[in-house]
Order: structure tokens, then C-alpha cells, then sequence
């Protein structure tokens, strides 16, 4: 199966909500931002990410965007600075 690129970005308006569905994402991806991932996966994996994040999200209030990235725009993603913002986890967050 072959394995696809995909970017995550969310806008959470609750705090409960948003803690449950960055550690759905942080179970399938990196962090690139405090609401951004990048991840490597298959489609069909990418749809049981999908499938989690509804059972958490409220579609009147929340937003979720899931973009493929195809193989040639991947390898053209330049990233300068720090990878990760000092403060894209905080103490709310404990990730083992």
C-alpha cells in the first residue's frame, strides 16, 4: 500500500476537544506547529484518523483540514528556523 503525505491543520474552539484531537494527531503524525502536522501514511489510515477526530470534533464550532501532499511537493517544503515552536506544547499536554 503505498504510503501518502498529508498535512493536518485544525482550529479546536474547545479546550477538551482540542486536547483530544491533538493527541489523535500526535498518534499519526509530528507536529510541525501547535495545530499543523505532517504526516506519512496511507489513505486508508488516513481515514480512521478522519473517523476518530468526528467522533471528538463539533462541526458547528471546529475545523479540521487534511491536505495531501504529493510526493514532488513534499521534497520542495523548506523549513528555516526552529522546526518547532518553543510553545507549541505545554504543560497541558504530556506525551509519553
Amino acid at each position: 500500500m503505498k504510503h501518502s503525505h498529508w498535512l493536518v491543520l485544525y482550529d479546536i474552539k474547545d479546550r477538551r476537544r482540542l486536547h483530544k484531537v491533538a493527541k489523535i494527531a500526535v498518534s499519526f503524525g509530528v507536529r510541525e506547529q501547535k495545530s499543523g502536522f505532517e504526516m506519512n501514511m496511507p489513505e486508508d489510515t488516513v481515514n480512521i484518523m478522519i473517523y476518530r477526530f468526528k467522533k471528538v470534533i463539533d462541526e458547528a464550532e471546529d475545523f479540521i483540514a487534511i491536505l495531501p501532499l504529493c510526493e514532488r511537493d513534499h521534497q520542495k517544503i523548506e523549513r528555516y528556523g526552529n522546526c518547532l515552536p518553543t510553545d507549541a506544547v505545554t504543560e497541558d499536554f504530556v506525551i509519553l
